[in-house]
């Protein structure tokens, strides 16, 4: 192969899914994606001597040990290609996550040494097929983790210990005996799995705190696709009763749908805790332009100038970060206001908890901040940026202190804020009896969903 075809294909590549600013994001996307099936068609007729499964993607192998990294046909490739394109910054976390996780030369080596140094004698005994407990079911789990999102990985550690003793969690594993469809905004967007349409008709299936997105920023493309993974599931369990609204509007039945909770709030610890008076902690980051009222610039000015009025109130201004490409506007407004301090929560959501604690409220735009407030009692503005904000909110009864970024003033959080803070225990106990009703709906559900994976399991 010359350099110069090489050269080629990386101008191809770079021209069809580098990242965009401001609104242009979605339709650059939206546009690259039809042009995906023309550019694997052009990659493999140029490239006639490489085999189809040598490529590999991080659309395939998500943030998981690679079990499965090549294609196994043309088409799974095309479909591929086009989660890169439809989201692909993304993506792009998940490229480098991979990296960082399977080819860190520190990490990779220690555990190749521990497995070389282990004295065989120390390996368990092997019980008897007869007395070991039931097997757990192998499931494959539609998910991300590991791409320096604060709610992606609370999500994913709630899963496992909620499901410690009943489910093996993997992705893209060999031989699945049933699927779970985890928690986060993935209806209506493109299925992360390619196959979960065709897994879903063959394995028994449960949709498990997923919550239901906007067709506003996602488009309807993909919900007949949706619509037919819900059909085949044996339990469906969405976020929020906004999630489960829309589905029924969408024509999938009522009666098979119910909304459980956020996963995350499994973490919630059923204590209101003794913070420090006037800590206002501060949750702001990047939409990459998809935001209700389309104007990311606008909404940061009206934030920014909403804290400024707040700090020369007295409050002191913590700012935080909860995924890794917020980091850049945290730094941004943090030159725009006086602040005590900047938190990145983004790579230990246990530190998250462990810190929200000492705030005496909070304003979140991301929706996982404030499930992160919600699970200490620490009484929070939500800034509903897309629909999930608001999906949350309802199913703590917090509603009332969701703000939609299209209608946002400073006005409205200084005012959300004052309330707030003039009855603040008052409200740190409503908040704190709305989530335990909703981590009570989310814990009976674990049972019936355990229940529906094992029936006539497939073998």
């Amino acid at each position: 192969m010359t350099v110069g075809v090489l050269l080629l294909l990386r101008a191809i590549i770079s021209a069809l899914f580098s990242p965009r600013v401001g609104n242009s994001v979605a339709q650059s996307h939206h546009t690259s994606a039809f042009k995906v099936r023309g550019l694997v068609t052009a990659l493999f007729a140029i490239l006639p001597g490489v085999s189809l499964r040598s490529f590999s993607t991080r659309a395939q192998a998500q943030c998981y040990p690679m079990q499965r990294v090549r294609f196994k046909d043309f088409n799974e490739a095309v479909r591929c290609f086009e989660i890169v394109a439809q989201d692909y910054e993304r993506q792009s976390q998940y490229a480098r996550a991979l990296v960082e996780e399977h080819f860190d030369a520190k990490k990779v080596l220690s555990d190749l040494m521990a497995i070389v140094l282990s004295p065989r004698h120390s390996r368990p005994p092997r019980v008897p097929r007869q007395n070991r407990p039931t097997a757990k079911i192998a499931a494959e789990c539609i998910s991300w983790r590991w791409n320096g999102n604060l709610g992606d990985d609370m999500i994913y550690a709630a899963q496992e210990a909620m499901f410690a003793d009943t489910l093996d969690l993997q992705q893209y594993r060999d031989k699945p005996e049933g699927v779970l469809v985890r928690g986060g905004t993935l209806i209506p967007k493109f299925p992360e799995h390619p196959d979960l349409l065709e897994l879903s008709s063959r394995l028994p299936t449960v949709i498990w705190g997923t919550g239901v997105g906007d067709p506003l920023f996602w488009g309807k493309d993909h919900i007949p696709t949706w619509l037919e993974v819900i059909k085949n599931s044996r339990y469906v369990g969405v976020r929020g009763p906004l999630s489960k609204t829309r589905l029924e509007e969408w024509g999938a039945s009522g009666g098979q749908i119910e909304w459980i909770g956020d996963p995350a709030l499994y973490f919630a610890d059923g204590i209101v805790h003794t913070p420090v008076p006037h800590r206002l902690a501060v949750n702001l980051g990047t939409t990459y332009g998809k935001l209700y009222g389309f104007d990311e610039a606008g909404f940061e000015i009206i934030v920014v100038r909403a804290l400024q009025q707040l700090a020369h109130l007295g409050w002191h201004i913590t700012l935080i970060s909860v995924w890794r490409p917020d980091d850049e506007v945290v730094e941004r407004v943090s030159s725009q206001i006086p602040h005590s301090a900047v938190e990145l929560w983004h790579d230990d959501y246990l530190r998250a908890l462990n810190s929200v604690e000492k705030f005496d409220l909070m304003i979140c735009e991301k929706p996982h901040a404030g499930v992160v407030a919600a699970c200490r009692a620490v009484p929070f503005v939500a800034l509903n940026y897309r629909s999930k904000g608001m999906d949350f909110c309802l199913s703590i009864g917090w509603e009332e202190f969701c703000i939609e970024t299209s209608r946002l003033t400073p006005e409205a959080i200084i005012h959300s804020i004052a309330k707030l803070g003039a009855t603040q225990d008052d409200y740190a106990l409503h908040l704190l009896d709305g989530v335990e009703q909703c981590k009570k709906r989310l814990m009976d559900a674990i049972p019936r969903s355990v229940a529906a994976l094992r029936n006539d399991r497939i073998g």
